[in-house]
This record gives C-alpha cells, structure tokens and sequence, in this order.
C-alpha cells in the first residue's frame, strides 16, 4: 500500500459490516459473490471491450476498492489504475450448456478479500457474433444496483466505442461520501427516533418465520436455486393488480407469502428479512458500492381482510419501515437479544433493474445472475423482471 493510499483509508460502512461479519462466518465459501453474464448479440470487438472495461474502471474508485486490517480492525481503500488485459476464453465449440458449467465453476470460486482485487472480469465468445462479459465482484463492494450500473455503463461505453464515438463517463461518485453521511446519521436525532421504532416493533418480536424447524440441527449453508418464469396470463394478472392498486409486485408476492404461512401454519404474525434499497440520494444512485440493507419485516395477517385491506394494511406497515430503514441491522439484532441472533430465515426480494436496450439492431444486450452456492437462510425468494416489465422470474434459493 502506497502512502497515499494509506492516508486515505476510511472504515467499511455498516452494510460492509454485514458482509465482512458474513464472510466472517461462512470463511472458504462463495456466499458473497455477486456474478452476472452480460451476453452481446451482434458485433463482439474483443479490443474495443478491453478498452471498454479499463475505461469503467478508471472512472469508478468503488471498483478498485481494497480492503485491508489496521488496527485490528477492517477498512478500505482504492488504488490507482493500472491498465488490465482480461482473459478471453472461447465457447464456440462448447454449446450452451458448456458456458452454463463455466458460469457455474466461476460464481463459485472465491475472491480473497485482503489487499486483492475484489472484481473479476472476463471476455467470451460464443460464436461468429456472440459472446460477452462475465462480471464477478465480491459483496462488500458491490449490490444489485450497483451491478446493474456496472452492466449499463459496459453497454453503452462498448457502443459508443463501436460507433467511434468518445463514450460519457463521468467520474463515479465515491463511496466514501456515504461512510461518512453514516456516521452523520448515528450522531443524529434521527437515529434516536428510529431507534425508538424499531423497539417498539421488536417488542412483540418471538422467533423468525421458518419453513422448517431446525433447532438442535447443524445445517449446511450449501444451497441450491429453482428458477420459473411465470406463465403469459399470470404476468398479466399482477401487472394489471400492480397499475391499478399503484403498488410494486413485491406487494403481491408478499402477500402471497404471508397467506402461504397462514394456511399452512395459522399464524398471524410473521417475519422475513427484506433488502432495503438504501440510497437516499441522487449521488447515491450513481455510486456503485454495497449500500443494501436486510431489514426484519414484520407483518400480520387477518382472516377477515379482503385481499384489497391487506394491500392497504401492508402498505401503511411498509412504508413505516422505510421511514426508519437507516438503522443498523446489528443495533437490530442487539434489540431483538435472540439467542441464536437471527432475526429472520426466509427473505424475499424485487429485482427491476434491466439490462441497457440498444438503439442499434446490430448490437443487442442481455443479462443473467448467477447463484453463489451458499446462503445463511433458509429460503431466499428473488423475484426480478429484468427483461420486461410484464415478464416476471421468480429464483428460490433454499437449503
């Protein structure tokens, strides 16, 4: 580390925290690894995605991100730019489900997270005019959002490099400038007010919704994924309920969810973590970085709600937990004081960040992500419409 670099080290935020207590935990596995195939269809310029690559890379601090010990305690800091040739492998030959085991084998390597790079890139094709970019990047950097961003900003800089064109990219904000609105927010009122919500909403609080009980069992984080694409006629029934009721589809499979539980287990109440956007700002949007939070979302259910005072019960309980969603999940958990310290094991969460859409037919965009292979809880449900807003795919990633 250069004196430079080591004069501006600064702490991990309290998403990072998650993470790094995460990684803590489940040592030697892929648990947080977020990995993405950005497929070209068209013109596949192996150079011009080289340069297209260093270009993001030099622009964006978050992604040259390093993570050291000082102290005894985690922190980070960005390195400067150093020009990359990332490896091209060929899947001409090898057919779809060829690249399939590649991804597969990639998402599960790990990326050592102390003063190494925490992104992989690297460039395939797949035949005469397709191929694309396998983007990995380690959690304690990177969100969904963030990769979305990642997978735009390759897209359009690619095109614009394809037309000759100087590509527009701004310097990315720095992370940095959220460490610190963070440590704004625990010094502040708003901190005392939230902490005096989420008291009171834990103070009914028992023990996490499960699908299954597990005490007294040693369970393996090793996991696997069932994914579905929601027939035509479905698709159409939750958009329409989505426009009409002005609600994300998240709410009707929320509430699918929850009356699943009541059917099955009869219970009013119920917990399951779900991951909070977090970013509170304009600049934050553009900021590529870990800011998701997974907050305990707890609900009820009554037998004599209509399906329509249910949307309107989750709604007022829902935006409740926005209003005082900047509390740290570890100040959560301390509150709650469960013995086993999990606040929730089942998630569910809503993915609508789509893929850039090219204006030139000859270049068409798409992506997929893929599943690490390790979770803590029981269920993970990702529901996305990545492709469309009318097509929904729902992933289960279970134990």
């Amino acid at each position: 580390m250069s004196e430079s670099e080591h004069r501006n080290m600064f702490p991990l935020s309290l998403s990072q925290r998650n993470i790094w207590d995460l990684e803590c935990i489940f040592e030697g596995t892929s648990i947080n690894n977020i990995s993405t195939t950005l497929r070209i269809n068209g013109r596949v310029d192996f150079a011009i995605l080289q340069k297209t690559l260093n270009l993001i890379l030099s622009v964006d601090p978050s992604l040259r991100t390093r993570i050291t010990m000082h102290d005894g305690e985690p922190m980070q800091y960005s390195v400067q730019l150093t020009q990359e040739h990332f490896p091209v492998y060929d899947f001409s030959g090898a057919g779809d489900d060829g690249l399939a085991v590649w991804e597969n084998t990639l998402t599960r390597e790990l990326i050592p997270v102390l003063d190494c790079p925490l992104y992989r890139f690297i460039l395939f094709r797949t035949g005469e005019h397709s191929g694309g970019v396998f983007v990995k990047i380690h959690h304690i950097i990177s969100d969904g959002w963030s990769q979305a961003l990642i997978c735009n900003r390759i897209s359009k800089t690619y095109l614009a490099l394809l037309s000759e064109q100087d590509p527009q990219l701004d310097d990315a904000p720095s992370y940095a400038l959220h460490v610190q609105d963070e440590q704004d927010y625990l010094s502040s009122a708003h901190y005392k007010k939230d902490r005096e919500y989420w008291v009171h909403q834990l103070s009914s609080f028992s023990e996490p919704s499960v699908i299954k009980d597990l005490k007294g069992a040693a369970v393996s984080p090793v996991g696997r994924r069932a994914s579905f694409h929601l027939p035509q006629h479905l698709n159409h029934a939750i958009y329409s309920f989505c426009i009409k009721n002005r609600v994300a589809p998240f709410a009707v499979f929320y509430m699918a969810l929850a009356i699943y539980f009541k059917q099955t287990g009869g219970a009013d109440r119920f917990t399951i973590g779900v991951p909070i956007f977090n970013r509170t700002s304009y600049v934050f949007k553009q900021c590529t970085g870990m800011f998701v939070s997974t907050l305990p979302f707890i609900n009820e259910i009554q037998d004599s709600w209509t399906f329509s005072e249910f949307n309107e019960a989750l709604a007022e309980v829902w935006y409740d937990l926005l209003r005082h969603q900047r509390f740290p999940l570890k100040d959560i958990s301390a509150i709650a004081d469960l013995a086993d310290g999990r606040l929730f094991q089942i998630a569910l969460s809503y993915q609508d960040s789509r893929v850039y859409e090219s204006h030139d037919t000859s270049v068409v965009f798409s992506g997929r992500w893929h599943y690490g292979g390790y979770q803590a809880e029981q269920l993970c449900i990702h529901l996305s419409n990545l492709e469309s807003p009318r097509q929904y795919a729902v992933d289960y990633d279970y134990l």
